[in-house]
């Protein structure tokens, strides 16, 4: 699988209502709401004008592990790790003033990422997973003999937001369940999602064609 080319186009004005721009937020993975510090991001915000569309925006294939050392004052991002869907890894710190290192220990059925907190002082780590610089998908204050599964399905989810900025972090209970989600498909990495509007002036996300 290749990277995929998202387009959006904003229709709200197609109806015969007043068109209007819309800000969207684009993330892959919904937090796990059955799992203590699993987190989202938003990947990419942008504004949609009307009349208009956005992108083509890049989604690459390929994930990028990084781990963050959560207690420091300015939080210190260490990675990208050689590190893939399907590997085992563990996540090793000989004290708080050393980088975090990730070595591939195995490779595990299910896909996604196995990581193992193997580092040797009590300070919590945050294992996270990015595409193209950017933080997708991640859990934070994993603790030292803890384990985490990150993992990213072939979707996308876009919606309609107003309170956050590129980057934040969001938990199960909050964006997700204001999203449309889309399957993304191999054999069709070009993707084109409209923006309608009804009557009762509520933003409808849809898949158009090519």
């Amino acid at each position: 699988m290749g990277d995929f080319k998202i387009t959006i186009e904003n229709k709200t004005g197609d109806s015969g209502t007043p068109g209007r721009h819309v800000k969207v937020m684009l993330f892959q993975t919904l937090p796990d709401p059955l799992k203590a510090n699993s987190y989202s991001t938003a990947w990419k915000v942008e504004d949609v004008q009307y009349p208009g569309s956005l992108g083509p925006i890049t989604l690459p294939e390929k994930v990028e592990f990084f781990v963050i050392d959560q207690t420091a004052d300015n939080p210190r991002t260490s990675g990208p790790f050689n590190v893939k869907l399907g590997d085992e890894v563990d996540v090793t710190q000989t004290d708080a003033a050393s980088a975090p290192n990730a070595i591939k220990v195995g490779s595990q059925p299910k896909g996604g990422i196995k990581v193992n907190n193997k580092a040797g002082n009590a300070q919590p780590l945050e294992m996270a997973l990015f595409k193209n610089g950017r933080k997708i998908v991640s859990f934070k204050d994993v603790r030292p003999a803890d384990s985490v599964y990150l993992d990213i399905k072939p979707v996308i989810y876009i919606a309609d937001i107003d309170d956050i900025v590129e980057g934040d972090d969001f938990e199960a209970t909050t964006q997700a369940t204001r999203s449309t989600k889309f399957q993304l498909f191999p054999g069709n990495p070009r993707v084109k999602i409209q923006i309608t509007e009804l009557g009762t002036r509520e933003l409808v996300f849809s898949k158009a064609e090519n």
